[in-house]
Formats: structure tokens, sequence, C-alpha cells
């Protein structure tokens, strides 16, 4: 390799590192690195929520926000990562603060929360878990069961579970797979239905 080619590379890493710490400083952010308490289940977004609300509060000052998504994935069906997004409440025309607190859940700790670039665009819709008849825990259990009800056979592994309020009514969906084939099931958080089932193109 010569010389040219050896500080083009270098060049190139250089300039992602840079806009890699640009990201960061405009995104925000604050390691946590504390364990997430034992009574946590962390199979349960109910609980995850409770978990990390201390840290919003404490991060957003004195500002109000409101939980907007829930994302928990998973690794052999066991718990692996979760991300909980909030929504500050603004004023007026005032763009919204966005909030991401991230779990790491195979070492049972909440690892980072950062603040969302203003410019990102994202902006997840208020939802009350308080209000939902049912947890990410029993969403699984139904998502299960109401694909085995068209095949009993296989064993279906969970890859992921969803939570949001964009929808109406908010809902929850479950990505399963079995035998190389991947589904997600939508359920009604409000009353623990199954909306539907979709079978996804092959990975």
């Amino acid at each position: 390799m010569s010389v040219k080619n050896i500080v083009i590379i270098s060049v190139s890493s250089l300039l992602l590192l840079i806009i890699g710490i640009f990201y960061y400083l405009q995104s925000g952010g604050e390691e946590i690195n504390q364990p997430i308490p034992s009574h946590v289940d962390p199979m349960s977004a109910k609980d995850l929520v409770k978990a990390a609300n201390p840290y919003v509060k404490e991060y957003g000052g004195n500002e109000i926000f409101d939980l907007g998504e829930v994302r928990l994935m998973m690794n052999g069906s066991s718990p692996d990562k979760a991300e909980l997004w909030y929504k500050g409440q603004a004023e007026g025309e005032k763009v919204p603060r966005v909030l991401t607190v991230e779990m790491d859940l195979k070492k049972n700790q909440i690892t980072w929360i950062r603040e969302q670039d203003r410019d990102s665009k994202i902006e997840p819709v208020a939802i009350d878990l308080k209000k939902w008849m049912v947890d990410s825990k029993e969403a699984i259990q139904i998502a299960t069961e109401a694909l085995k009800t068209e095949n009993e056979q296989l064993n279906y592994q969970v890859d992921s579970v969803y939570l949001n309020g964009e929808s109406n009514p908010p809902m929850c969906i479950v990505r399963l797979s079995a035998a190389k084939k991947y589904y997600s099931v939508f359920i009604d958080m409000q009353t623990g239905k199954v909306l539907s089932k979709e079978l996804l193109p092959s990975q």
C-alpha cells in the first residue's frame, strides 16, 4: 500500500471520528452505568419505565417528558437491550426535546441517557402505560399463542417488542421467527386483542 493511500485512509478515518464526535456533542448525553433494581422484570415494559423515570427527571430538569416509545430487543427469547424514548412537552412552536434511555438487559444496567439532535425529526407520540391492559410480557404470550393456532409444531422465538402511541388504537408490535420465517403480530394494548398477523419477507 502506498504512502498516498495510507494518508487518504487516515484522513477518512479522522473525518469519520470528527463526524461521530460532532454528532455526540450535538445530540448530548450522559453515561449512567447504574444497576437496574433487582425487583425489575426485564421483560416488563412497565417495570423498565419505572426504573428509567428517575434518570429522565434528573436529566430533564424542570421540563416534563412523556413516554413515547419502548423498544425491547431479544436474544434467543431472552431480554438483550431496551430503548425508552421520551418527548418533552414543548410550548408553542418550540421544537420538543427527545430523550432516549438505553439499557443493557444482559448486564442488568441502565447505560446511557441521550438527547437526540433537534433536527432528527424524531417525535414519539405520548403513551400512558397505566391505561394499557397488557404489558410487553403478556403481549409476547398473546403473540406466540396467536401464531401457534396456525402451526403448533413450530418453536417461535421472540426477536423484538415495540410499543408506541402513534397508531389508533395504540399498539404493541411483537416480532417473532421460526423455521427461517419472520412474523409480526399487532396487538391492541388497551384490550389485548390481536389486530393482525403478518408474514415478513425472508431476511
